[in-house]
């Protein structure tokens, strides 16, 4: 039993090094205190107490391993924090700085923290919470537009505390090479370590060469294809977002070739979906320089509900890979609040849009339904539920469209189609309703 406990007082020492080694000296410090009670431990002579007492120095270190494990992520927020507070100056800095020290202090522990590997396991959150309430302090208009990227996970596709520095002019990844100076990030490669796409998802074309790279220079999103026609798209849904305007901004780059007009960035809302004006032009795939594409202040998205998704998305003319992208360093943009009649204006937008659809539908059941649903959502004043109702009634109007292309496609082709008869009666009608 003794020798359980000068395992556990020696692991202590491994781990007081291991804080050490990540500028923690409170917490090493605490390790080390705990040590000492180890070793009085050790000493006991009333065997029960003792396997009590090692199954409580056991939880003990698995909490100082967990919290040592968070110190990097901790470094890298506190190292967010300070940027911030050089940087910018927006109302709530005193609570920022304030939120900063407390958390910095965590380092060497002077005031005697009790519990300091508790602590820091919340620190991150904690900051977290900080920096974004930081941030909704921000004076936003059209002219001067918030930096709102805090709201988006993983903007860089890596995780936090891996997240690339501006040094003279050049993206420096702080975790990239080892202590031997080995580089740890593979072009080319999905498994090179910190990347993450967490929050993200695949909102086109499956298919292709879609995944996590580190490519050009840069942790990515790839989205590739060849002779495709579809529309690939990366996307992340966002909540919680102070209602009104916004816009997206990411570096995307391609192949020599393979800008087609159609690589851009979007905001898509209930209210509406726009995409950015400026389309990727410059292939600077081989020379790494990647260029950015943002949407303008009259691009800008109307949230009415606090959510908004936003991505990348290129659209294949079947030219080889003609449409396809990287991207990365997502940036989202608050102009702020929309005037009372705006979300009217969305509404009725989205009224107009959907009965244009809907006179496009073929099958007959199908229009009822749809027709029925936007009679239903256009007699309501609460336009904000209205929007909802017909985001999905327009995506089923959709269905009903693809469904008719899927049968009676534009160019008039049936060859190995299985319901000939629909076409027929379809074209017999003039293209009138079939159900």
């Amino acid at each position: 039993m003794k020798s359980d406990f000068l395992d556990a007082a020696a692991t202590c020492d491994e781990l007081l090094g291991d804080a050490l080694s990540k500028g923690h000296e409170g917490l090493a410090g605490e390790i080390g205190d705990y040590k000492s009670e180890i070793e009085e431990m050790a000493d006991g002579d009333n065997q029960a107490e003792m396997e009590a007492s090692l199954k409580e120095v056991n939880a003990r270190i698995e909490a100082f391993r967990e919290a040592i494990a968070e110190l990097d992520n901790v470094n890298a927020i506190l190292q967010k924090m300070d940027d911030l507070l050089k940087t910018t100056d927006y109302a709530g800095k005193t609570a920022l700085q304030a939120a900063y020290d407390k958390v910095k202090a965590y380092q060497d522990n002077a005031a005697g923290a009790e519990n300091l590997y508790a602590l820091i396991l919340e620190a991150v959150a904690e900051c977290e919470d900080a920096i974004k309430a930081y941030t909704l302090t921000q004076e936003a208009s059209i002219d001067k537009p918030a930096d709102y990227t805090l709201f988006i996970q993983h903007p860089w596709f890596i995780e936090t505390k891996a997240e690339p520095a501006l040094i003279d002019d050049e993206w420096v990844y702080p975790l990239r090479y080892d202590e031997d100076g080995v580089d740890r990030y593979v072009a080319g490669s999905a498994s090179s370590p910190d990347l993450t796409s967490t929050g993200w998802y695949i909102a086109g074309a499956s298919g292709g060469d879609q995944r996590l790279n580190f490519q050009a220079g840069r942790s990515c999103w790839n989205a590739w294809n060849s002779g495709f026609t579809t529309t690939l798209a990366i996307a992340q849904d966002i909540e919680g977002l102070p209602n009104g305007y916004y816009t997206v901004a990411a570096d995307l780059v391609t192949q020599s070739g393979y800008a087609n007009e159609s690589q851009r960035v979007f905001a898509q809302s209930i209210a509406e979906k726009k995409t950015s004006t400026k389309a990727l032009e410059s292939e600077g795939y081989d020379e790494g320089e990647w260029e950015t594409i943002a949407m303008s202040a009259d691009d800008k998205v109307l949230v009415v509900d606090g959510k908004l998704t936003i991505g990348a998305e290129g659209t294949g003319d079947g030219n080889a890979s003609a449409g396809w992208f990287l991207a990365t360093n997502f940036h989202l943009h608050y102009l702020g609040e929309a005037p009372a009649e705006a979300t009217k204006a969305a509404f009725d937008a989205k009224v107009a849009a959907a009965q244009e659809m809907a006179e496009k539908i073929k099958f007959k059941g199908d229009k009822k339904a749809i027709n029925d649903s936007i009679a239903k959502y256009s007699a309501t004043t609460d336009y904000i539920e209205g929007l909802k109702g017909l985001t999905a009634t327009i995506a089923e109007t959709q269905k009903s469209l693809d469904k008719y292309e899927e049968y009676i496609p534009e160019d008039g082709t049936i060859e190995g189609k299985t319901l000939p008869t629909v076409q027929f009666t379809l074209k017999k009608n003039g293209g009138e309703g079939y159900g």
